[in-house]
């Protein structure tokens, strides 16, 4: 298979992903409005995501285009271009007052004014946007996606709310400076593609780079909060960074996803690696952990 190298860019010819839907964003029609008049009154009590996620699924029933829509999330106001048929996409369009409202809160809680936020696993940038509100115009935001295609939505999002203190790097972490195959998730998680799901049938190489390395390529010295989402590629990301970046770029607070120890590309817990150098685990979300680590 033939490969061309660009740069830092990678990539086996052949081995292109699955677009993602690029029809031009519209306005919710008639039948998603009455939906969501319905879904984003639901207060953040036990069985209201599942009524919320019922509605999403008759509206998925068949084909739809993206949508540009204003919603409300952790206490502030955003305009994006949602895609329902995508998981995160259409939770977010669905139910913004219920999506990750705990993890979010307490982001917030430990983000000041000129604060600094890493997003690792961006996605369409989501907690990057509820950041930079948050620090304000004086912050940094660090938002890193490795899908060339959700990276052009955060890029989108980011610009169409005028948030510009979010610098969006399309780029992929490992442990080491080095191009993988990142494996597409076609089936409607576009959030949960991977380099570490080699198996899946669609994929295109990228590159990659150590967290460490693209923290200092952006003049990040201290980080009040950072999010790590990155589907089974945590572990193996954090400990080369534990290990060699001063401590003073250790983030205070931080948000992990974690299935476990089988769910890692290095089968080994991130959420015990953390614990090993002085994190303390606050909460558990579901799959994601809220730990705190006291300098």
């Amino acid at each position: 298979m033939a490969r061309e190298r660009i740069g830092h860019v990678s990539l086996h010819l052949r081995a292109r992903p699955e677009p993602v839907n690029t029809t031009p964003a519209r306005q919710p029609d008639l039948e998603l409005r009455l939906m969501l008049a319905v879904t984003r009154r639901l207060p953040p009590i036990r069985g209201a995501g599942v009524l919320s996620c019922r509605l999403r699924r008759l509206y998925n029933r068949r084909a739809r285009q993206p949508v540009h829509s204003r919603l409300r999330v952790a206490g502030f106001d955003f305009e994006l271009d949602l895609d329902p048929g995508e998981d995160v996409d259409g939770n977010l369009l669905f139910h913004p007052q219920l999506y990750d409202c705990h993890e979010l809160a307490f982001l917030k809680a430990h983000l000041p004014k000129g604060g600094t936020f890493v997003d690792v696993g961006a996605n369409i940038g989501l907690y990057s946007l509820v950041a930079a509100r948050q620090v304000g115009p004086a912050g940094r935001v660090v938002a890193i996606e490795a899908d060339p295609d959700t990276h052009r939505t955060l890029a989108t999002n980011c610009t169409s709310n005028a948030l510009h203190q979010v610098r969006a790097r399309c780029i992929g972490v490992s442990d080491r400076d080095e191009t993988l195959r990142f494996a597409v998730n076609t089936s409607g998680n576009r959030g949960g593609s991977s380099f570490h799901h080699e198996a899946e049938a669609r994929g295109v190489y990228l590159p990659c780079l150590p967290l460490q390395t693209i923290l200092e390529e952006e003049g990040i010295q201290q980080i009040d909060a950072m999010k790590c989402d990155i589907e089974g590629f945590e572990y193996r990301v954090l400990k080369p960074f534990l290990a060699n970046a001063p401590r003073t770029l250790w983030p205070r607070a931080l948000v992990i996803e974690s299935f476990g120890a089988s769910h890692q590309s290095a089968h080994a817990d991130p959420v015990q690696l953390l614990r090993e150098h002085g994190y303390r685990l606050l909460r558990r979300v579901k799959q994601n952990h809220l730990m705190t680590f006291a300098r």
